[in-house]
C-alpha cells in the first residue's frame, strides 16, 4: 500500500470522526439529465401560460431550501431537553407554583398551577369577606336582644352579686368589654342565658321569677335552662360565619398543597428531561432526500440533502 493511499484512508477516516461527533446537513448537487431538463422546461413554459403565472415567477426569486418535519423535530428536542437544574426548577415552583414547570419548557402546565392559586386565593377572600359580614351581623344581633343588666339581675338574684367576677361558684367571666370572647361566650354557655331579653322558664321571664323570689343557679339540668329563641337564632348566625372562615382556611391548605405539588412535580420532570437529554446524545440518525429547489424555473438544480446526528 503506497502513501497516497494511506493518505487518503487517513482523511476520510478524520471526515468519518467528524461526522460522528457532530450534527449537521449538507447538500450535494445533482447534474439533471436531458430529459430531466426538458420536463422541467415544460412545466416552466406551462405555468407561465396559466393564470397563476405571476405568483410563480415571484416564487423563483425566492429559492428556499425545503424544510424536513425530522429537522423540527431534532431542533425542538434540542431546544426541550435542554441541560436544566431540577433543585433550580424546584425552589422556582416552590415560590410560585408553574415558574419550575415555565423554566424546564412546559407551557401547559404553569397555566394549570397558576390557575390553582389564582382560584384558591380569590375563594379564600370571597369566603374570608362572608365571614367578616356574617360576623357584624351576628354582633349587631347580640347588641339587639343581650343585656348584661339583665344578666346582672340573674346574678344578684341568686347569688346576692350582679358582678360574676366575685362569684366562685361561676365558671365563666364575662370581659368587661365587647371583645370577641364577649360575643363568643353570651351565646355559648348557658350562664348567660337569662342575658337574652326572651328568656324564660315554663312561660315565665325573669322579671317574674325575681318577682317571686324563685330562681334558681344553673346547672346542666335542662330545668334550670331557660329557653330562648334568639340565643338559638344567635348561635345559627355564629355558626354560620364560621363556617365561611373554615372555607376560607381550607383554601389556605390548598394554596400550601399546590405549591409543594408543583415544586416537587418540576424537580421530578426536570429531572426526566435532563435523562432524555443523556439519551438523545447516544442517538445516531441520518436523512436523505433528492429534491427540486423549485417547480417553476426553467433551469432548476435538482439536489440532495444529507442530515446526520450522532
Amino acid at each position: 500500500m503506497n502513501s497516497r493511499v494511506i493518505s487518503r484512508c487517513l482523511l476520510a477516516g478524520v471526515f468519518l470522526a467528524v461526522c460522528f461527533t457532530t450534527s449537521t446537513s449538507w447538500s450535494i448537487e445533482l447534474q439533471p439529465t436531458v430529459f430531466d431538463q426538458g420536463i422541467q422546461q415544460v412545466r416552466f413554459e406551462t405555468g407561465l401560460t396559466s393564470d397563476n403565472s405571476d405568483i410563480w415567477l415571484a416564487a423563483t426569486d425566492q429559492e428556499e431550501e425545503p424544510q424536513f418535519e425530522e429537522e423540527a423535530q431534532w431542533e425542538a428536542k434540542a431546544l426541550n431537553y435542554k441541560q436544566k437544574s431540577p433543585l433550580k426548577a424546584f425552589f422556582m415552583s416552590l415560590a410560585v407554583p408553574g415558574l419550575g414547570q415555565f423554566y424546564y419548557g412546559s407551557r401547559i402546565k404553569p397555566v394549570v398551577f397558576v390557575g390553582v392559586e389564582a382560584v384558591s386565593w380569590l375563594m379564600n377572600s370571597k369566603w374570608s369577606g362572608d365571614g367578616d359580614d356574617l360576623t357584624s351581623a351576628y354582633e349587631v344581633f347580640n347588641l339587639a336582644h343581650w343585656s348584661r343588666d339583665s344578666y346582672g339581675s340573674y346574678l344578684f338574684d341568686v347569688w346576692g352579686d350582679s358582678s360574676d367576677t366575685d362569684i366562685n361558684d361561676v365558671t365563666h367571666h364575662l370581659p368587661e368589654t365587647n371583645t370577641q370572647q364577649y360575643f363568643e361566650m353570651t351565646g355559648k354557655y348557658d350562664q348567660f342565658g337569662w342575658g337574652w331579653d326572651d328568656a324564660e322558664i315554663g312561660g315565665r321571664d325573669l322579671n317574674s321569677h325575681i318577682s317571686v323570689g324563685d330562681l334558681e343557679k344553673i346547672t346542666d339540668d335542662s330545668t334550670t335552662i331557660p329557653s330562648s329563641e334568639n340565643r338559638f337564632t344567635y348561635e345559627q348566625m355564629r355558626d354560620n360565619a364560621n363556617k365561611k372562615y373554615d372555607k376560607a382556611d381550607r383554601m389556605i391548605y390548598v394554596v400550601m398543597f399546590n405549591h409543594l405539588v408543583s415544586a416537587f412535580e418540576a424537580y421530578i420532570t426536570t429531572n426526566k428531561h435532563n435523562s432524555a437529554l443523556k439519551n438523545a446524545e447516544n442517538e445516531f440518525a441520518v436523512q436523505v432526500r433528492a429534491s427540486l429547489r423549485t417547480s417553476y424555473v426553467k433551469w432548476d438544480t435538482p439536489f440532495m440533502k444529507v442530515t446526520y446526528k450522532f
